[in-house]
C-alpha cells in the first residue's frame, strides 16, 4: 500500500481543500450589532476572530478567539443571531443572519476557533 492508502498503480483520490483552507474567512453583509445601540454593518469571521464594521460610522468591534468562551445560535426578530459569550461574562450579538448561514458558520468557527455553535434560546 502507498502512504495515501491506495495501491500501486491506482489513481489517487481527487484532492479536496480542507475546511480550514476553504473557510479561512467569510463575510456576512447587513448584520446588526445587537444591543441598545443596534447598528448595521458587515461581519467578518476569520482566524483572528470576529470583526464587525459599521456601515454608517467608523465603529469597529473585534473579538479575538481567546476571548470567546462559547457560541450560540437562535432565531430572533428579523433573522437569526450568533451570540459570542466572552470571558468575564460579557457577550456580543450579531443579528440579521440567515438560517442558511449556520452550516458555514459552524464550519469556520470549528476550524478557526475550535468552538461549536450551540442552540441558544432568546427570552421574550
Amino acid at each position: 500500500p502507498l502512504a495515501n492508502g491506495g495501491q500501486a498503480g491506482e489513481r489517487p483520490p481527487p484532492a479536496r481543500a480542507s475546511a480550514a483552507m476553504a473557510a479561512a474567512s467569510m463575510n456576512f453583509s447587513n448584520v446588526f450589532l445587537g444591543g441598545k445601540d443596534r447598528a448595521l454593518g458587515e461581519l467578518r469571521v476569520h482566524d483572528a476572530g470576529f470583526t464587525w464594521r459599521s456601515k454608517l460610522s467608523s465603529k469597529l468591534i473585534t473579538v479575538p478567539p481567546s476571548d470567546i468562551t462559547g457560541l450560540s445560535w437562535a432565531r430572533v426578530r428579523g433573522g437569526h443571531q450568533l451570540r459570542a459569550n466572552l470571558k468575564g461574562g460579557a457577550n456580543v450579538k450579531f443579528e440579521g443572519l440567515k438560517g442558511a448561514d449556520l452550516d458555514a458558520l459552524r464550519g469556520i468557527c470549528k476550524s478557526n476557533f475550535g468552538k461549536d455553535i450551540g442552540q441558544g434560546e432568546i427570552s421574550t
